[in-house]
């Protein structure tokens, strides 16, 4: 998160209140991510999801289907 805020301080200023609000998201999201690595692949894969709609948001796409398909089908979530 921390590494994120650092390579986008320049740019902050570029964004509007809505997109540094999704970016905070996806940061947080993905960190997250990393600290669910021991707790299942489930959890991190939902912390990946959050993320990748957070960043939606600023880029005005909701995610590559196909890699939400991959991750969700590897790791059987649900299943």
């Amino acid at each position: 998160a921390l590494a994120l805020r650092r390579r986008c301080g320049a740019a902050e200023s570029a964004l509007s209140a809505r997109e540094r609000d999704a970016a905070l998201r996806a940061s947080l999201a993905a960190g997250r991510a990393a600290d669910a690595a021991g707790q299942g692949e489930e959890f991190m894969a939902l912390e990946l999801r959050e993320a990748l709609d957070a960043l939606g948001e600023i880029t005005g796409e909701t995610g590559p289907e196909e890699l939400l398909d991959r991750i969700f089908a590897r790791f059987c979530i649900g299943k």
